[in-house]
């Protein structure tokens, strides 16, 4: 199967993206990485995918409304 048939097919069939999706998966892991563990900030982002902290941070903030430090703060909560 070609990129683009994949990609085609991938939307069709999930309503998003491949990006789109991997992402959602990378927040949603993350967020429970930062209910449920002490690794910092950094640690999660690269334990999800991210090369950086602050693009991680950037999509987080963007996907749930709040930085990974405050949604943190709200779940220990």
């Amino acid at each position: 199967m070609g990129k683009t048939k994949l990609q085609t097919n991938f939307k069709q069939y999930n309503c998003c993206t491949l990006t789109e999706y991997l992402q959602q998966s990378r927040i949603s892991q993350a967020g429970h990485l930062l209910s449920d563990t002490d690794l910092n900030i950094g640690q999660i982002a690269k334990t999800v995918g991210y090369t950086s902290a602050s693009r991680f941070a950037k999509l987080f903030r963007k996907s749930t409304g709040l930085l990974p430090g405050e949604f943190r703060k709200k779940a220990q909560k």
